[in-house]
């Protein structure tokens, strides 16, 4: 009765011994990517470019923004020229907000 089931049997079990081979090997490659993610993790700042050797700050935004004054009254809106730069924002007398 099982006889004849036989080599499909067989043959089942080869590809699934190969699936499993697979599924390991793409389990290495992975856990090794993952592994090289989390050492690379500190030195990346997605506000920096890599250009050569040598890493350019781009600016990331700039525009006129509405800033309010201090209350001292009433306080008042200006618009204000403002420069987002890596991790500095700077608006239009020159002073930085880090």
């Amino acid at each position: 009765m099982f006889t004849d089931s036989e080599p499909s049997m067989r043959e089942l079990t080869g590809k699934l011994t190969n699936l499993r081979e697979e599924q390991e090997k793409i389990e290495k490659k992975k856990i090794n990517f993952e592994q090289y993610i989390e050492k690379a993790r500190p030195f990346y700042n997605p506000l920096t470019v890599r250009h050569s050797s040598k890493q350019i700050t781009i600016p990331v935004k700039s525009g006129y923004i509405m800033k309010q004054s201090t209350p001292i009254k009433r306080s008042t809106w200006k618009r204000t020229y403002f420069e987002l730069k890596g991790d500095q924002f700077r608006y239009y007398n020159g002073v930085i907000i880090t």
